[in-house]
């Protein structure tokens, strides 16, 4: 199991020979999640397959169970089956009919890995824009001579991680040499199902998607402010879109002190990005 563990928060944006880059001042590389075996946490995941949670445009998801065989202190598997949302990717044989009626076809371990992985990506660098969201406005607030006189939210991505199951290699085929056998997305899970769940801004459009005057246009409304944050200080190379999440918990006024322990959840965004350099990071769909 690969953690995805983002420390934007030391981040920091900038140009260099026509590349975007994210990371420290010393940085040379972008810098992406991968799934390093040395790292991994060894565990099991038992997966329910029948409590379909819902079907997307690349991926399914299902109600799961993880335990790690050694607890970590913070984040993702902190205790024994623990109810998670476990995500696989999927490719549709019909483009012509809706997803959840769409036949599923699943891709090859070899594929199904590295499709899992950049989809991981998006998570990572989600939680790091939106963390680093956070430190500008903490460092405007510090500056401030008094606190705004209204209410920011309290948000952020879903905790999650890579589960690489692994089997015994059959045969010599240099070409069938790999133990992997599946790889899922698991994430933290959002209570409430369909009923709590709310798209507050479409990839397609940067205004709000919920109307003035309803419960949660606070929130839309905040994170458009976030886009138009994440562009300018990225000089234009990405901002996060197609943000949606939980409605079952409404932030308090957010403050410099605040851990953002309790804050309403989001999960599957996407990186809009004009830079081709920023496109091999992420999945299709997101340039």
């Amino acid at each position: 199991m690969c953690i995805l563990r983002s420390g934007s928060n030391s981040f920091n944006f900038r140009r260099h020979r026509s590349t975007s880059f994210l990371g420290s001042d010393d940085a040379e590389i972008t810098q992406f999640f991968t799934c390093d075996l040395a790292r991994a946490l060894q565990g099991s995941i038992i997966v329910e397959f029948s409590t379909n949670l819902g079907i997307g445009t690349f991926k399914s998801a299902h109600r799961g169970r993880l335990t790690l065989t050694h607890l970590p202190a913070q984040g993702l598997g902190t205790t024994p089956n623990e109810l998670v949302a476990v995500k696989r990717m999927y490719r549709r044989r019909s483009n012509n009919v809706a997803a959840e009626k769409s036949v599923v076809t699943r891709y090859t371990p070899t594929d199904e890995y590295a499709k899992t992985v950049e989809e991981a990506n998006l998570l990572y660098w989600a939680s790091s824009l939106m963390e680093f969201t956070y430190s500008a406005i903490d460092h405007f607030l510090s500056e401030a001579s008094t606190h705004p006189p209204f209410e920011i939210p309290q948000l952020r991505f879903v905790r999650a991680g890579v589960a690489v199951c692994h089997d015994q290699v059959t045969g010599s085929n240099i070409n069938n040499s790999s133990s992997i056998k599946r790889t899922y997305l698991v994430e933290e899970f959002i209570e409430g199902g369909s009923d709590t769940f709310v798209k507050f801004v479409h990839n397609g459009d940067a205004n709000p998607l919920l109307d003035a005057g309803e419960e949660l246009y606070h929130i839309a409304e905040f994170l458009c402010f976030t886009q138009h944050l994440q562009y300018f200080k990225t000089d234009g190379a990405v901002f996060l879109s197609d943000l949606q999440g939980t409605s079952d918990f409404i932030p308090p006024m957010y403050s410099l002190t605040d851990s953002r322990g309790s804050a309403t959840l989001l999960t599957d965004p996407q990186i809009m990005t004009s830079s081709y350099d920023f496109f091999l990071l992420f999945c299709t769909g997101c340039l």
